[in-house]
């Protein structure tokens, strides 16, 4: 089970690294996906600007994994659904004040979760709200009632925080060894992840009729990712020796320390399937909707070639649809909110 957490990590990463450049690269090539459904994409990319008076979201994450660690067996799942509206009041659009701005933000959330696994089951429910700059939250694990935090109180929590981990970062840096430097820093790294999209079968594209979404009918068009090809590819060794360069903390990395990792990567990559999707109104070419899907395993023969001690699989699901795109919102402030007490993260409650 530990290779697998392992493996999730590295993928995220993986993702969160190479998505920028996909995302720029996919204004400029179709991947395979027919011509009109690349245009569809194409154009839902320029309509977005619908988004920002208001629409509704309904979503569901799916995660769960099973494993074996020396001889035990273990599983566990998390679900969560949701539903809600993001928009803005139509007093924002009067002016360009960063202020009038955020207090014209409005959002609504009502999550539900539900968890299994070696220990004991949980499920419950949260409901957000984000109106006149404020922040209110309630939970039927903490009471069920309504409370609220600041919007000054917010920016103040989340200045506190990015100045403590540029303060973490610089202690790190203060080494002098490559281990604390900026790995997006390094133009030979840029250079391959900007690449990446462009190697041969890395990204392969289809397209399909998608669900009814608000009364529209839908195109899908899914981007399959191979990621062992991705790793494995001469062009993206850059970001692998930066990758490992940053576990060395400064220590030089050799060819044959490359060559090994990417072997293992590559084997533990094999079976994995990764995906992402949009679903695009044929008639209005508005964006209904996307998904991310992540299969991963592990049998017992990579798990040895990886040091670990079992084998095990891992699934995970993201799937959101909008609806009611360029329609305005409503959100109301609880009456009976009461102030949230933010010294217990460092902050001050008045």
């Amino acid at each position: 089970m530990k290779s697998i957490i392992r493996l999730g990590v590295f993928l995220l990463v993986a993702l969160m690294v190479v998505s920028p450049a996909i995302s720029t690269r996919a204004q400029d090539t179709c991947y395979g996906v027919p011509e009109a459904d690349c245009k569809l994409v194409t154009e839902a990319s320029a309509n977005s600007a619908a988004f920002q008076q208001g629409f509704t979201m309904d979503y569901k994450i799916a995660f769960s994994g099973k494993g074996t660690s020396n001889g035990t067996d273990s599983s566990g799942a998390v679900n969560v659904s949701g539903s809600g509206v993001l928009g803005t009041a139509a007093a924002a659009a009067a002016g360009a004040d960063p202020s009038a701005m955020m207090n014209a933000f409005l959002f609504s959330n009502v999550i539900n979760f539900e968890t299994s696994g070696s220990g004991t089951p949980q499920k419950g429910s949260i409901e957000v709200r984000v109106v006149n700059g404020n922040l209110y939250f309630k939970s039927d694990l903490m009471g069920g009632k309504w409370q609220y935090v600041t919007g000054a109180e917010l920016q103040a929590a989340l200045t506190s925080a990015l100045s403590k981990m540029s303060s973490a970062g610089a202690g790190a840096g203060g080494t002098g060894g490559t281990g604390g430097m900026n790995p997006m820093s390094n133009p030979e790294l840029l250079t391959a992840l900007m690449a990446a999209p462009n190697i041969p079968g890395v990204i392969t594209g289809e397209a399909a009729d998608g669900p009814t979404v608000d009364g529209q009918a839908t195109r899908k068009v899914t981007y399959n990712f191979d990621l062992a090809t991705l790793i494995g590819a001469k062009e993206f060794r850059p970001v692998v020796k930066a990758a490992l360069s940053q576990q060395a903390a400064g220590a030089e990395v050799t060819d044959a320390q490359i060559d090994e990792n990417v072997q293992k990567a590559t084997t533990a990559l094999q079976n994995t399937k990764f995906s992402a999707y949009v679903l695009v109104g044929s008639a209005d070419k508005i964006t209904h909707g996307f998904g991310v899907s992540l299969n991963a395993v592990i049998d017992e023969a990579t798990a040895k070639l990886m040091n670990s001690t079992g084998a095990g699989e891992l699934n995970a699901n993201f799937d959101i649809t909008f609806s009611k795109v360029g329609q305005a919102v409503t959100v109301e402030a609880p009456a009976d909110a009461v102030k949230f007490d933010m010294s217990m993260f460092g902050g001050a409650s008045k």
